[in-house]
């Protein structure tokens, strides 16, 4: 299941429960803090980050971004 997203400034997703399958983010544009438990990732244009989301976690950007978020398997 692949997203463009877009946050503006200052947004973030809603925190996602543990769940089955994997993740993966690749940002086009600002940056990112990928939250996972309690540890946070930065992540910059033209990166990527992969995770098993087995733990609450959510993405923020204090600045902005664009970003491409892919999910096995579809949660809708």
């Amino acid at each position: 299941e692949p997203i463009r997203l877009t946050l503006e400034k200052g947004g973030s997703t809603i925190p996602d429960n543990p769940h089955e399958g994997e993740e993966f983010g690749y940002v086009i544009s600002g940056s990112v803090e990928v939250h996972i438990g309690k540890e946070k990732y930065a992540v910059g244009e033209g990166e990527s980050f992969y995770l098993y989301p087995d733990e609450e976690h959510y993405i923020s950007s204090p600045a902005g971004a664009e970003l491409i978020w892919v999910s096995t398997p579809p949660s809708f």
